[in-house]
């Protein structure tokens, strides 16, 4: 580098590995923001599924319990409701461990770019005192 400007940033475009990790670690950052948005939003879908699917269950329930429909009725209407909220709570599930190996990428990723940002500073003569 020229010695101008940000020192950090001359830092990274001497070493091309460093740059590299610390681009990647903001593509990541970026998705992760994106994701965490997306994930809140499809959380409250599932939860306004699931409060449906929980109504749905009541009035089982209460036909049943009123005489309105038979056992046979209720225990496949029963199995139907379970079926879909295992489908709901198994999709939730599925994205959820996505987002959660982004987080866990992402704190790996910040780690080695710390490390190796430490081993240079230290091994260039410019480490902590």
């Amino acid at each position: 580098t020229d010695g101008r400007g940000d020192e950090s940033a001359g830092d990274d475009d001497e070493d091309p590995e460093l740059r590299q990790l610390h681009d990647q670690h903001t593509r990541l950052m970026d998705c992760i923001l994106e994701e965490e948005e997306d994930m809140v939003e499809f959380h409250r879908i599932h939860v306004d599924k699931k409060m449906d699917l929980v109504r749905k269950e009541l009035e089982v329930m209460e036909a049943l319990d009123r005489g309105k429909s038979g056992v046979d009725a209720y225990v496949n209407q029963m199995d139907a409701i379970l079926a879909q909220q295992l489908q709901l709570i198994n999709e939730a599930r599925d994205r959820l461990a996505q987002f959660q190996s982004h987080l866990l990428e992402e704190e790996v990723l910040n780690c080695t770019v710390i490390n190796k940002t430490m081993r240079r500073n230290n091994g260039g003569g410019g480490g902590l005192a």
